[in-house]
């Protein structure tokens, strides 16, 4: 059985200040991987990080991770279907850990990153803080805009996009959110790794860990699981818009980017269990030159899809 992974859409709106999807009917796009690939993938991780001196050994939390991949390749036909299932679930948080950490691996400036994750408590179905699971995060930006063809790379803040020639080099403060409480805190992190660098840039923010510690979020049908996403990532905006506005306020960011990746299974949707995510992006800045970087980073962000769709 495949493994799909669906990314929703986003865009900026012309409201004063807020937040949107692109457009209200956009369904998610669906990207395939099958085993082979994913085994492939797997060792030439796993070999690259022997080579650096990384190997994860077959009793540590990422060693763990990488074994349920091969479970399953391997043994899926002898599981019921509840070993089946949790395996299965394991073997998701593997590959987007696996997929992830390839993308990076010829950026000498991912190598803090990539040790963070081999030394780490990297179990994704949990809501326990990791430093591991902050640098997944970056990892995980960082390849969507390789998947895109966007230029980047490791720099303080956190990443580094190209713009081209109009706007030029564009940073990325990179904050997974562990509860509620600590958003503000975390904003204001993001504020002040981007002043001490003097890039312009935003505040990415990643909201997995504060869902409900679930396996598996279950709706009926793809309409369902699209609003259900929109719904998250607006009340984070909406409920954190104060202090939004007053970084805009203070110039000190050019806008925010808030993204969620659940594991769904969706009655309508071929196979029913997905890795879905979806993003959506806030500014209330309108100068003429903030607003048009802002917007061509979005529009660099909408291009990840297209290519990958």
């Amino acid at each position: 059985m495949p493994l799909h992974i669906c990314h929703g859409k986003l865009a900026q709106n012309d409201n004063e200040s807020g937040f949107s999807m692109k457009n209200p009917g956009d369904m998610p796009v669906q990207i395939s991987v099958n085993y082979d690939a994913v085994m492939k993938t797997l060792l030439r991780v796993e070999a690259a990080l022997a080579e650096r001196g990384l190997k994860c050994h077959s009793g540590s939390a990422l060693g763990s991770l990488f074994a349920s991949i091969r479970r399953l390749v391997n043994s899926s036909d002898k599981l019921d279907d509840k070993k089946w299932r949790a395996t299965f679930l394991r073997a998701t948080e593997a590959i987007r850990i696996v997929n992830a950490v390839e993308a990076v691996l010829d950026d000498a400036g991912a190598k803090e990153a990539i040790h963070r994750i081999t030394n780490s408590n990297m179990n994704l179905s949990t809501r326990q803080e990791s430093r591991g699971k902050d640098a997944l995060w970056e990892l995980d930006l960082y390849r969507r805009f390789k998947l895109g063809e966007i230029p980047v790379h490791f720099a303080e803040p956190d990443l580094v996009v190209s713009l081209g020639a109009k706007f030029g080099e564009y940073a990325v403060a990179c904050k997974k959110v562990y509860s509620v409480d600590n958003a503000p805190k975390r904003a204001k992190e993001g504020c002040n790794q981007l002043k001490a660098h003097g890039r312009p840039g935003v505040i990415a923010f990643n909201l997995d860990d504060i869902l409900p510690e679930t396996s598996v979020l279950i709706v009926s049908t793809e309409v369902q699981l699209k609003q259900r996403l929109d719904e998250i990532n607006k009340k984070f905006i909406n409920d954190n818009e104060r202090h939004f506005l007053s970084m805009g306020e203070r110039g000190a960011c050019d806008g925010v980017l808030v993204s969620t990746s659940v594991i769904a299974d969706v009655s309508d949707m071929s196979p029913p269990v997905n890795v879905i995510r979806s993003s959506a992006a806030w500014t209330n800045r309108r100068e003429p030159d903030v607003l048009g970087r802002f917007n061509a980073f979005i529009e660099c962000h909408d291009r990840i899809f297209e290519t990958c769709g």
